[in-house]
């Protein structure tokens, strides 16, 4: 039969079998996730399996290859829509041979069952496994392989066939294992032709040549089996697989799905099956070409358990919508539907199927594009049921090249909600709904546009975030936060947003960090190693830990770790008073640590198996962390009754840790990962999260937080050194490269762009926010601290991505940050609440790092409603003993002490305010301690914030109305701490307050503007009073003196110009009358008078040299001479030449030439030269003739006869040849030339070639040869036996010594005794002279220690010209200076009365006050008001108090706090707690006596009506899992696990198996002793037997007295029913188990 006639007969077959026939049906729209299954994505395959996560496989180089897996996150994540994901991370599969060519072909098996999937490298005749060197040769070296399948993760089925193409090719099965190649028997018959292969179930291989299908498998005994059927015609391709329209899951037999090549497609319903056969599917549709035509199903192994779909795909369909088709079965009929892809994809050749597992319900065969998109069906993508987005379907399109878009006015909102995509609104709009409802969860919710101008973020009142360059500002309607481009009029800009001007900020300080002393109680030699926070208290006698009942409010405690493995216990206020409180050692585990802890954190009280489960979980020093369990019976607080030991839980872990959400723990590994313990409802229970993150924080999230829908795990935000915020599940953080891309990095619309570690930090908002917490992320950059702060995360939006947010930098650091060795931080970040910081001001920002801390202060002007702020940061610097070594770790998160601030000042204090002390530690240095102060508000005052009177804006009390520090608006000016009408002399009236004019200042007008100066000072053209120089007594500019200081002229020669002041005047000038004046011109320097000269001027000498010391007339030198004796002309003036006799000419005689100062002798061979030399001469002496050599110039030749010669041995002197020249001569070329006329010797003839000098001249320099002869010493110089000697540098004149200046050049300062450009320390610049003042003096008008003009750092206190190191008793120091304190005060800070800092007599001080007696809250001790304990409104000492402040209740132990301890109830009318009684776990009060009636019992009593029972009274009942007794249903007398539970009858009739009380029983049962019986199996109606009552009262009490009577009940109704007494016990049990199976003792 040939091939069509084999077709036409299995299609006849079919249809005689009542098989399906084919349909064309709806076209299918498909819509694109947003985001590819890796980014960026690259051409990869993908594997399937029904046993394995999905992963994806792709060849990096000829001898690797890369396999990603899927992303757990992704699986488990609430929503598949947004797409599936591969991890990022790759694993690598490298090649055995490094060198590999990559020649060999490489075959995929199907069924992999681990990842990696094995590789199988093969060639025609051989094969190995890529990542084994192994290689194994085939039997025939002409093996084609065709298909693969995986066995047990070590090896492989091989298929192929064996043989040149062509009729009787011979099958060949082989196993390839780890260390050699098997050959597998089979049943298959030869091959002919094309051969197709295909992987079943199991050891299963399907081939299809021309002529038969075949089904080789090797059965699970180990032998073989096949089955053949008749190819349908020529299969073009050849699937077996499992498909889902066909079966239910778990089938054992395949669906094979064949391509021919007439375009028909053939299916096989579970081929081999007896009952079934093959299918015609259909041929391919008109215009889908067979050409590039494939079917696209999941492989058999991954659809056994999961059906796949199948699909056929054409990319050259001549219509692009026919290129990909879906078929499916429907009623009976294989339909064909066009798939309609989105735009997105446009190329269909490169599509895929994936399996993907959906969390643990539901996994599904989803369609990959190229792009690796995941493509999801109508129906998979929830178009008809998510109303926040619009689909592509038939005559609608989205206009989004995905297949979908977010309606309008939306914006996609990842897992916000779980039923809808795009439940955010856009930027610049807020979503309209009710407080703690989720996004879009009730009707009425709306996305409504911001109604401020430039606005990115906000509510419906108040913008949150506005465009960059524009600030926030509350001017708005009804005091709403708008955008403005500069703060309004009464507004000032205060760190990014404007706050009103006249509302103070409070005043932040840190006080520098101490080393705290805390070793009390510790043994010798042992020293800290860790300290945290803690709620647990301790036995004393037995070092057992008592567990607290909550944890939830503030700690209590401090729980030490030591170097000898002990732990202890200090109270919390030993933070504040280091040394005060002994530590108390605690035992915490069954069994002794192994390490020093290093770090530590709690989590619970967790209500688990009927007590208090608390856990510790800790870090020591190899980085260990590890939990250990802390158990007690009851409500707590309660002992603990079982220490368990450490079970391990990390390694490689820091010091530092936290308390992450409800049950959760974060503990450091390295700065860029953090590890997430999570605690399960068991003791020992737990699961693990690595997270990379450089930080992360927990948000509450669930439909009472409004954020979200969706319920599960908590939401975390974090941040990443490679992404940048985000915020997702907390599951979702699981692993490294474990990322979710729609959440991943994607928080907010503009991350910051600086790379670095943001870490997140929530800080507490006040009462009655809409969000409890503002999300910040900080970091720092170079000096900066940088913070991105994002207003509301995401509530304002309802959006999970994409938020906006505002940049700041809060501070410069004092000093950059110490870069650490090894994984170590340089800083760490922690949010502290400030308790009494109302709603203003309800957190701060701690800044922790290895040289300094610093602060930050949350300021909401607004307070609960509108924007917040963080304010400019404040530091202080850590001293050099207490920083961490680089190598070292951080310091443990700070223990935080909120206590209220001293009174007094101090270098710290800030007057009135909160304190809050600071606990940390590194190993390395010790506990440190440090606090922040913050100052009241104005209005109020003491350290609780307390209000003034109502005429002060600002007070040190509120009983006394004249105790005001400032005055409200519109009243007097305040004068210390009186309101006064008019303000005192050196003081200005300010808008409330005198305040003293500035420094200098006697009367002025503002601060900044000066009306008279006080003596010394003149008020310059800024209204200030400046300082006068110091050379005045008076002044009016800073250009010269009015007067000078005694002893000092006016330093300017003329009168008529401003001069300061001088004790010397400069070279030319002399101290005058008053001021200096010039010197005649006939002197350069003069002295006592203008003609008096010291030293000549230019053309002058003396007229009779004066003494040493003494000053002389000049007299003018001849015409032309610069420089004379009486006698001689020294040197001449410019352009005239100095002749042997002393004269000046112009040119030189005949034999003479100039040298450029003087005439000087030709060679004796020239009568006229032009030099010295022989060869200069220009005319020749008789008898010798000139021979030129250039120049105009030559020698002069011999005219000696022939046998003469010139003598030139002898020297020429006036004609005359001589052996040695006369005196005052030298021999020069031959001649005695005559020196200078200065010189009495000399080495030439220049006026510098002098070797001495002629009487009364004298040798310049001193000592040197040759030198000058000078008649005088000119200035700078100092006459000397040798001559002039030079005077030290820049010195004018040095009349006494050559080594000591007596008088400077212009510009330069005489220090003695030499010159400076300015006065050495301990000196005072006056005029050209620095004074040398009084030893206590910094600079001075003279020397004595009462002319000072300003003091050094030791004395710095300037009174009555004396420098003192402190003020005198009763004085402060005032600018410099001391001014008396007022009368009231023994020692001050001013001038007020509310400035004492101690006091003296009976008075005590407080706030700057010296009182005659403490006011509330405080009492005497020393003579200072000390403040009563915490929130005390009163006391009489320090041991405890007697009242309470409003909001608190005084303590059993005569503390006060918020609330009440475990086993006590507050007494509001009273203000106290009140304890409970008996076995009250909890009670409360009624009546104004304040009763206490119990309402929690202790484990083992039950609560009824306000008291403790072993069980419940008659009439009531213990419902299931609760503590108190119900009543029971008015008709029962008793009743068991409900109410209507009757276990008797208050009237009526019992009916047991219902536990109701009727008037008669019903059915086949008769009342017996008030019961209703059932009647005996064979009868349908009786009556109580003989002496039984129908109607009468259950003897007994209770249900368990009624249960007994109701059975004996029914025995004596039936004696013979009566059981053995083995049996009493179940025949109870069976009969009652419909009553709640009450158990019968």
């Amino acid at each position: 039969m040939g091939r069509p006639a084999r077709w036409q007969a299995w299609a006849t077959l079919a249809l005689l079998l009542g098989m399906v026939a084919r349909a064309l049906g709806q076209d299918v729209y498909f819509h694109a996730a947003p985001y590819s299954v890796l980014s960026p994505p690259r051409p990869m395959s993908l594997i399937a399996s029904s046993g394995l996560l999905p992963s994806a496989l792709y060849r990096v180089s000829n001898s690797q290859f890369r396999l990603h897996r899927a992303s757990l996150v992704a699986i488990h994540a609430p929503e598949t829509r947004w797409g599936l994901f591969l991890l990022e991370t790759a694993g690598n599969i490298d090649s055995a041979r490094p060198d590999n060519p990559g020649t060999a072909e490489i075959l995929v098996p199907s069924a992999p069952a681990l990842t990696p999937p094995l590789l199988v490298e093969h060639t025609p005749d051989g094969v190995g496994f890529f990542h084994l060197p192994q290689r194994h040769a085939f039997p025939r070296p002409d093996v084609e392989l065709l298909v693969g399948i995986e066995r047990l993760a070590i090896g492989v089925d091989l298929l192929g066939l064996a043989g040149d193409p062509g009729p009787g090719r011979t099958i060949l099965w082989t196993y390839l294992g780890p260390d050699k190649l098997t050959i597998q028997g089979h049943d298959g018959l030869p091959m002919t032709g094309a051969v197709l292969a295909a992987a079943g179930f199991g050891r299963t291989f399907f081939l299809v040549d021309d002529i038969r299908l075949s089904k080789l498998s090797i059965l699970p005994s180990g032998s073989p089996s096949s089955l053949t059927r008749e190819a349908p015609g020529r299969v073009v391709q050849l699937e077996a697989t499992f498909l889902g329209f066909w079966h239910v899951q778990d089938s054992t037999e395949e669906d094979v799905v064949m391509l021919l090549d007439s375009g028909d497609i053939c299916l096989y319903n579970r081929f081999g099956a007896t009952d079934q056969g093959m299918v015609a599917a259909g041929r391919l549709p008109v215009g889908v070409p067979l050409s590039g035509s494939r079917v696209l199903v999941g492989s058999a192994t991954a659809s056994q358990t999961y059906g796949s779909p199948l699909y056929v795909v054409s990319p050259g369909a001549a219509d692009p919508r026919d290129r990909v088709w879906r078929l499916s079965l429907e009623t009976g009929t294989i339909k064909w539907q066009r798939v309609v892809l989105p735009p997105a994809v446009t190329d269909v050749s490169a599509l895929q199927l994936l399996l993907w597992p959906f969390g643990s319900t539901s996994t599904k065969w989803h369609l990959v594009d190229g792009q690796l998109r995941a493509l999801f069906d109508s129906g998979d993508f929830r178009c008809a049921d998510d109303p926040s987005i619009a689909c592509d379907r038939e005559g609608q399109a989205s206009g989004s090249s995905l297949g979908w878009a977010c309606v309008p006015d939306r914006v996609e909102a990842p897992l916000v909600s779980s039923k809808r995509l795009c439940t955010g609104c856009p930027e610049g709009w807020y979503l309209d709904r009710p407080p703690g409802e989720a996004p879009f969860s009730q009707p009425g919710h709306e996305c409504r546009p911001c109604a401020q101008a430039g606005c990115r973020t906000c509510d419906q009142d108040h913008c949150l975030v506005c465009e960059d360059g524009l600030l926030l500002e509350p001017s708005g309607r009804a005091g709403g936060t708008v955008c403005v481009a500069s703060c309004s009029a009464g507004f000032r800009p205060v760190s990014g947003m404007c706050t009103l001007s006249d509302v103070a900020l409070p005043g932040v300080g840190l006080t520098a960090p101490l080393a705290a002393s805390l070793m009390a109680g510790l043994d010798p030699g042992d020293r800290i190693t860790a300290i945290g926070q803690t709620w647990l208290s301790v036995d004393v006698s037995s070092g057992v830990p008592i567990l607290p009942a909550s944890a939830s409010g503030p700690a209590t405690g401090v729980l030490l770790f030591t170097e000898h493995l002990k732990s202890y216990l200090l109270p919390i206020e030993a933070i504040g008073s280091p040394g005060r409180y002994v530590a108390k050692e605690i035992r915490l585990f069954a069994s002794p640590l192994v390490a020093p802890v290093v770090g530590f954190v709690e989590i619970g009280p967790f209500h688990e198996a009927g007590g208090l489960l608390y856990m510790l979980q800790v870090v020591d020093r190899n980085g260990n962390a590890g939990v250990a369990d802390l158990y007690c019976p009851g409500m707590g607080p309660c002992e603990s009754a079982l220490l368990s030991s450490l079970y391990g839980i990390a390694s490689n872990c820091s010091n530092i840790a936290w308390r992450f959400g409800e049950r959760h723990t974060a503990t450091v590994r390295s700065p860029d990962e953090v590890i997430i313990y999570e605690h399960h409802d068991e003791q020992g229970s737990g699961k693990v999260f690595h997270v990379a993150t450089t930080g992360l924080q927990a948000l509450s999230w669930g439909p009472e937080s409004g954020r979200t829908d969706t319920t599960g795990p908590n939401w975390m935000v974090m941040s990443s050194k490679d992404a940048g915020p985000s915020a997702l599940p907390q599951d979702m953080g699981d692993a490294f490269g474990d990322a979710w891309l729609p959440l991943t990095g994607r928080l907010l619309a503009d991350p910051p762009a600086v790379s670095g570690r943001f870490v997140p930090a929530l800080l507490a908002r006040g009462p009655g926010a809409r969000v409890s917490e503002e999300l910040f992320f900080t970091n720092t950059v170079g000096t900066e601290w940088q913070i991105v702060h994002v207003p509301g995360d995401m509530v304002p939006t309802g959006r999970s991505t994409g938020l906006p947010s505002s940049r700041q930098v809060i501070g410069t650091f004092p000093q950059a940050l110490e870069v650490p060795t090894g994984e170590h931080h340089d800083v760490l970040f922690q949010a502290v609440a400030l308790p009494d910081g109302g709603s203003r001001y309800p957190s701060a920002l701690l800044l922790l790092s290895r040289t300094f801390v610093g602060l930050s202060v949350l300021h909401c002007p607004g307070g609960p409603a509108g924007a917040c702020a963080l304010l400019p940061a404040v530091f202080a610097e850590l001293p050099v003993e207490l920083r961490p070594p680089a190598d070292t770790a951080l310091w443990s998160l700070a223990v935080v002490q909120a206590v209220p601030a001293s009174g007094g000042t101090s270098a710290l204090s800030l007057g009135s305010g909160q304190q809050l002390n600071f606990l940390i530690l590194v190993p390395a240095t010790g506990p440190v301690v440090f606090s922040l102060v913050l100052g009241c508000p104005a209005g109020t005052y003491g350290p609780m914030c307390d209000g003034c009177h109502p005429t002060c804006a600002a007070c040190v009390g509120p009983e006394e109305p004249d105790h005001c520090t400032a005055c409200v608006p519109g009243r007097a000016w305040l004068h210390g701490r009186a309101c006064v009408s008019e303000c005192p002399f050196g003081m200005w009236p300010d808008v409330s307050e005198c305040r003293a004019c500035p420094a200098g200042c006697v009367t002025c007008t503002t601060a900044a503007t000066c009306t008279g100066c006080e003596a010394g000072r003149f008020l310059s053209s800024a209204h200030a009073c400046e300082p006068c120089d110091g050379s005045c007594a008076s002044c009016t500019d800073d250009r010269g003196c009015d007067a000078c200081r005694p002893g000092l002229v006016f330093a300017s020669v003329d009168a008529e110009m401003p001069s300061r002041c001088t004790s010397a005047c400069p070279p030319g000038e002399y101290l005058g009358d008053g001021r200096c004046a010039v010197c005649h011109v006939s002197c350069e320097l003069c002295a006592g008078g203008a003609a008096s000269c010291t030293v000549c001027a230019e053309g002058f000498g003396w007229a009779s040299p004066p003494g040493p010391g003494s000053t002389g007339a000049c007299v003018a030198c001849d015409p032309g001479c610069v420089s004379c004796t009486a006698d001689h002309c020294l040197a001449c003036g410019p352009g005239l030449l100095l002749t042997h006799g002393g004269t000046c000419v112009a040119s030189c005689p005949a034999g003479w030439w100039p040298d450029g100062e003087s005439c000087q002798p030709c060679d004796v061979s020239c009568s006229t030269c032009i030099g010295g030399g022989s060869a200069q001469c220009t005319g020749c002496s008789p008898g010798l003739e000139l021979m030129e050599s250039g120049d105009l110039a030559g020698f002069c030749a011999s005219g000696c006869a022939e046998g003469e010669y010139w003598d030139t041995d002898a020297l020429l002197q006036d004609g005359d040849c001589v052996q040695a020249c006369a005196a005052r001569h030298v021999a020069l070329a031959g001649r005695c030339l005559p020196c200078h006329v200065s010189c009495d010797a000399c080495t030439g003839t220049r006026s510098t070639e002098c070797g001495a000098c002629i009487d009364d001249l004298l040798a310049l320099p001193a000592g040197q040869t040759p030198a000058r002869c000078v008649p005088a010493c000119p200035a700078g110089y100092s006459p000397s036996a040798g001559g002039c000697a030079a005077c030290p540098g820049h010195c004018a004149s040095c009349p006494a010594s050559s080594t000591e200046c007596g008088l400077c050049q212009r510009g330069w300062l005489l220090a003695r005794p030499d010159c400076v450009e300015n006065c050495p320390e301990g000196t005072s610049s006056l005029g050209s002279e620095c004074i040398f003042c009084h030893e206590g003096c910094g600079s001075c008008f003279g020397p004595g220690p009462e002319q000072c003009l300003s003091c050094p750092g030791h004395a710095p206190l300037l009174v009555a010209g004396r420098c003192l190191s402190e003020c005198p008793a009763g004085m402060f120091p005032d600018r410099g200076t001391c001014t008396p304190c007022s009368d009231t005060c023994a020692a001050c800070t001013g001038p007020t009365d509310i400035e004492c800092t101690l006091c003296a007599g009976d008075r005590a001080l407080l706030g700057g006050t010296c009182r005659a007696g403490c006011p509330g809250r405080f009492f005497a001790e020393d003579n200072v008001c000390l403040p009563c304990g915490a929130f005390c409104a009163s006391c009489q000492d320090a041991s405890g108090c007697t009242g309470c402040e409003d909001g608190f209740m005084l303590q059993p132990n005569g503390g006060c706090a918020a609330g009440c301890p475990a086993r006590s109830v507050g007494c509001t009318a009273q203000a106290r707690c009140i304890p409970c009684s008996g076995e009250c776990a909890a009670c409360e009060v009624f009546g104004p006596g304040c009763d206490a009636s119990c309402t929690h019992c202790e484990p083992g009593y039950v609560l009824s009506d306000g008291a403790c029972y072993v069980a419940c009274p008659a009439g009531e009942f213990l419902p299931a899992g609760a503590h108190a007794c119900g009543p029971c249903s008015a008709e029962c007398r008793t009743c068991f696990g409900a109410a209507g539970q009757c276990t008797g009858c208050n009237g009526g009739l019992l009916h047991p198996g219902a536990g109701i009380c009727a008037s008669a029983c019903a059915g086949a049962s008769a009342p017996v002793a008030g019961v209703c019986l059932s009647c005996f199996a064979e009868c349908d109606q009786c009556e109580a037997g003989p002496g039984q009552s129908d109607v009468a009262p259950l003897p007994g009490d209770g249900p368990l007295a009624a249960a007994r009577d109701l059975v004996e009940a029914g025995w004596q109704a039936d004696p013979s029913r009566r059981p053995p007494a083995t049996t009493v016990r179940q025949r109870c049990v069976a009969l009652f188990v419909s009553v709640n199976g009450l158990a019968l003792s």
